[in-house]
């Protein structure tokens, strides 16, 4: 009889320790998803992600600009070789620029 009492002491311990966290666990989910429910944090969640979407198109664009400039400035090297050195030299016996006999060698 001592046994079934003793058990039965230390289930019901148990079991209050059980409700109690559970009526914890509920108010503390009602609080949270009140707080969640909050305009504040639905603002504060969209003025994030505008944020990040700005960032994001910022850093596209300047790849897209850089790549433009580059793609430029190859337009510019190609249609104007003798500008840049490249190419022939006019009335140089069609030797390109640059290069030369150096030293009594041959090019």
């Amino acid at each position: 009889m001592a046994s079934g009492l003793l058990c039965y002491s230390a289930a019901d311990e148990v079991a209050d320790l059980l409700a109690t966290m559970r009526k914890r666990v509920r108010s503390a989910e009602k609080r949270y998803t009140k707080l969640a429910a909050s305009q504040a944090f639905k603002i504060k969640a969209a003025s994030e992600e505008t944020a990040s979407s700005l960032r994001r198109e910022a850093a596209y664009r300047g790849a897209a600009a850089a790549r433009q400039i580059e793609s430029l400035c190859w337009r510019v090297l190609r249609n104007n070789p003798h500008v840049v050195g490249h190419g022939y030299a006019p009335g140089e016996n069609g030797e390109a620029i640059g290069w030369r006999v150096r030293r009594g060698g041959t090019s």
